[in-house]
């Protein structure tokens, strides 16, 4: 399967994952569970994201100028994971859906610029 191909269907099934929650710092326990979910939602597009420019760069795919720009979007996108992870934990839920936009903002912008083939 092409890899962008791929990147897009994880970023659409993504999406479905996230949900505005309430900012309380006392989750009921239907919310810990879609904390939970977002914050697993978060893991997986940060991973793809990143497997994908592995792969990319590993198979000469990506060109300087490309690559430069993925790895600083990478970089953002890692800050916002480890931010959604502490948002979690603490049970930060308008937080943690504010990363989790965050990152399916960067991981579209990964998916543009990663190679077509």
């Amino acid at each position: 399967m092409n890899r962008l191909a791929l990147l897009a269907c994880v970023v659409a099934l993504s999406m479905g994952g996230c949900q505005t929650l309430a900012n309380n710092a006392t989750l009921s326990p239907a919310a810990q569970i879609d904390a939970a979910k977002v914050e697993s939602s978060a893991e997986l597009l940060y991973n793809t994201a990143a497997h994908a420019y592995l792969t990319a760069e590993t198979n000469g795919q990506l060109s300087p100028t490309v690559k430069a720009k993925v790895k600083g979007i990478l970089e953002q996108m890692y800050v916002a994971l480890l931010a959604a992870r502490d948002a979690e934990k603490a049970g930060d839920s308008g937080t943690l859906s504010a990363k989790f936009q965050a990152l399916q903002a960067f991981a579209a912008q990964v998916t543009l610029l990663a190679p077509s083939s």
